[in-house]
């Protein structure tokens, strides 16, 4: 079929889109082998639709490329200081554990980890396994059998802190009775973790019955 060349024209530019329909499609090619303008004419529209395509601007390009750095260093900041707030949160945890434990005294009850001996005429307790933070001690005079008996009661507070960090070879030593307090006139000495409100006033025979039983005798002076 002869189709003039402005309706070929026409429908040039929905088949250079490909949006026409099959039969247009049809019409245009046989047009297009038949006539040489038309032909000329739909090269010229070719090469403008090319002309027209956007051609990548290299300062446009270095932008981006600017922008995309600065978006990654941004993020990288942003990482490293989660990633630094989480290690000061962890480490001030941290102190605040080891100073609550620091300050956490507990009475020791481990008799085992006792014991009293004669130093230089003043009697020395030591601690084994721990370092010792609170010394209480009572000393008791009574009469028994007609002599007088001078005790001493004494209890040794740590920390929960040395349980955690100190070796059992550690050794702390503590003063109970010096030299200058008559150390030697000192009977006995026994670790006693009960109530010691009192303790001065008992008779030997409340010693006997009420405290002695709960206390563990670790030095007594050998006649």
């Amino acid at each position: 079929m002869n189709c003039p060349c402005e309706v070929i024209r026409d429908l040039l530019a929905l088949y250079l889109d490909d949006v026409c329909s099959k039969e247009s499609r049809t019409l245009v090619e046989e047009h297009l082998q038949e006539c040489a303008e038309c032909r000329a004419y739909f090269a010229a529209m070719q090469d403008a639709e090319k002309s027209t395509e956007p051609v990548p601007d290299a300062e446009s390009e270095c932008r981006k490329a600017s922008s995309l750095r600065a978006v990654k260093r941004k993020m990288l900041h942003k990482q490293l200081l989660s990633a630094a707030a989480v290690v000061l949160l962890l480490a001030v945890l941290a102190a605040a554990g080891i100073g609550i434990l620091k300050n956490t005294t507990r009475v020791v009850s481990d008799t085992q980890s006792l014991a009293v001996s004669m130093v230089d005429g003043s009697l020395v307790g030591r601690l084994y396994g721990s370092e010792y933070q609170d010394v209480k001690i009572k000393r008791v005079s009574v009469q028994e059998n007609g002599q007088k008996k001078e005790y001493l009661f004494y209890s040794v507070s740590d920390t929960l802190w040395d349980d955690l960090i100190t070796a059992p070879a550690m050794l702390s030593e503590y003063v109970l009775c010096p030299k200058e307090k008559d150390a030697d006139s000192v009977d006995a000495v026994y670790y006693y973790t009960g109530d010691a409100v009192g303790l001065e006033t008992k008779t030997a025979e409340q010693l006997e019955k009420e405290i002695l039983p709960n206390a563990a005798l670790l030095w007594e002076r050998e006649e």
